[in-house]
């Protein structure tokens, strides 16, 4: 069986267009039997979901309330885990045509080729169709991640994995942060990525504004919280070796009269200030790591 979960908000025009070329690709590749999820990230507001309801394959899983695509593949993902299988095929990919049904055969077949039953196959952004200003912004976001976690991340929703590895990861607090990043970072040597390029929107345009997208980028730190501390606490441990590097050379400068270094004060000054800055970051990071790292909802919580 092969599970497909998608996330739709007021989107049904794209997702129908999602599933027939998901279909023409199955039949192609002689896929047998495949299930749809609608996750339907309205909350019941979206009348047009109710056309989806009489497809055979399809069911729809309304959400309590509006929780945004990542964290509604969570919640659908753990709706389903005891009744996927452990080799079923689970595949979570957005509604609107920008994960092309296309790459579908290569991630399956990379999933088959695997060797572990807990690992992941995640479609690598080779391109993407954004404008340039998007684009300079993305790449300034990858250089700050990477800066931050040591991570270069470079996949989103578009996934592959065994049932196996919902049954065992899904409930990892991680997820209640950011699901692609959780993918990324609960199994980094058990990854598999297939270059995908991304696709063109089916219908109208994309309902993620600039605000939205920072504060997405802002949940895909979250699951490195304990990565981002380390770091975080080695720039400071510098930070403050540099400032009493920089005033035993002034004490020197004035006991023992050496001669005078230009700009020594605002060197200082600017230490001490990055410092401070530092440790409060730090400390804001810790606070949010031990606030969220331990929440789930009791009804995932195993038993």
């Amino acid at each position: 069986m092969i599970w497909i979960f998608s996330p739709v908000y007021f989107d049904v025009k794209s997702y129908k267009k999602l599933i027939e070329n998901i279909n023409e690709v199955a039949n192609k590749n002689n896929w047998g039997d495949i299930k749809f999820i609608c996750v339907d990230d309205t909350a019941g507001i979206d009348p047009e979901i109710e056309e989806l309801k009489s497809h055979d394959n399809l069911d729809v899983l309304t959400l309590p309330v509006n929780m945004g695509h990542q964290l509604a593949l969570v919640y659908a993902l753990r709706e389903y885990k005891n009744i996927i299988q452990d080799e079923d095929a689970v595949f979570t990919l957005d509604a609107d045509g920008e994960d092309r049904p296309e790459d579908l055969p290569r991630l399956f077949e990379t999933l088959q080729n695997q060797t572990f039953k807990d690992g992941c196959i995640l479609a690598k952004r080779t391109s993407r169709e954004e404008d340039t200003w998007f684009k300079l912004n993305y790449v300034f976001f990858k250089v700050l991640f990477k800066v931050l976690t040591g991570t270069v991340i470079q996949s989103g929703n578009f996934a592959c994995f065994k049932g196996y590895y919902l049954q065992t990861m899904i409930l990892h607090p991680n997820f209640d942060l950011c699901y692609s990043s959780s993918l990324v970072r609960l199994n980094p040597n058990k990854i598999s990525y297939v270059p995908c390029p991304r696709g063109i929107r089916y219908e109208e345009q994309s309902k993620m504004n600039y605000k939205r997208l920072i504060l997405h980028g802002l949940r895909m730190l979250m699951p490195f919280i304990d990565l981002i501390c380390m770091r975080g606490f080695i720039g400071i441990c510098i930070t403050y070796a540099t400032t009493l590097t920089f005033l035993v050379i002034m004490l020197m400068e004035n006991v023992f009269s050496v001669a005078s270094l230009p700009y020594m004060n605002a060197i200082l000054i600017s230490a001490i200030g990055s410092s401070t800055f530092l440790f409060i970051f730090i400390v804001m990071v810790i606070f949010i790591f031990l606030s969220k790292s331990n929440i789930t909802h009791p009804k995932y919580q195993k038993n």
